[in-house]
């Protein structure tokens, strides 16, 4: 069953990801690699410094295996257990 993950404000849109990442097993930068951003891009999706683009969210959700809805949805975030 998913959790649900309901994000009020920008800091926490990317608990998603961030648990997405996690489980992945991943270093940061080869996932960035694999998803062709750069590191530094990553980092700031997952700080909030940065909003991914679409193609870039597309890029990333494909590389971790989850729908783009999953990581970056407007209102809530699924993320298999």
């Amino acid at each position: 069953m998913p959790h649900v993950i309901h994000s009020p404000d920008q800091r926490h849109r990317n608990l998603a990801l961030t648990i997405a990442i996690v489980r992945d097993g991943r270093t940061r930068g080869k996932l960035a690699d694999d998803a062709g951003v750069t590191a530094s891009t990553l980092s700031a999706f997952l700080t909030g410094r940065m909003r991914p683009s679409e193609s870039a969210k597309a890029r990333l959700a494909a590389t971790l295996g989850y729908p783009v809805a999953a990581l970056f949805g407007a209102d809530a975030y699924e993320v298999e257990s």
